[in-house]
């Protein structure tokens, strides 16, 4: 589930271990967890939030996948997402791409019944810029 909170993750998460077990405890989950009873049920309530070392921890201990990780990471009260990564652009691959005909183009190849053959001679300077760069 990785639609909702973190929060509602473990509940479902608490709600299906007594499903299994009807005896385990809220206490025994939290041991599980690597967190203290109380702050747990405080989670749980909404009353706490978890800092992001918290719910590495914890997700960790859930095993839960990175995609999963991720999604619940972003939700996270005060959650500042790492650093963006950005490929390097050339100045002439820039020129291209921040001229208006290149938007055009892209979106008349999304067109229904585009064809690719007719218009060749149009924006000539523009198709030999795009070869000369690969």
């Amino acid at each position: 589930m990785q639609n909702g909170t973190f929060a509602i993750h473990l509940r479902e998460e608490l709600l299906r271990r007594r499903a299994n077990n009807p005896r385990y405890s809220l206490r025994a989950f939290a041991l599980h967890l690597g967190v203290s009873s109380s702050f747990l049920s405080k989670i749980l309530m909404g009353k706490k939030s978890v800092s992001e070392t918290t719910f590495l921890k914890m997700a960790t201990r859930l095993k839960l996948n990175h995609e999963a990780i991720e999604s619940y990471r972003a939700r996270l009260p005060g959650y500042k997402p790492s650093r963006l990564q950005f490929n390097p652009v050339t100045v002439v691959h820039f020129q291209i791409i921040a001229d208006w005909h290149h938007y055009a183009i892209l979106e008349a190849v999304t067109v229904q019944g585009f064809d690719s053959s007719r218009g060749s001679s149009v924006f000539p300077e523009k198709k030999r810029r795009a070869r000369s760069i690969g």
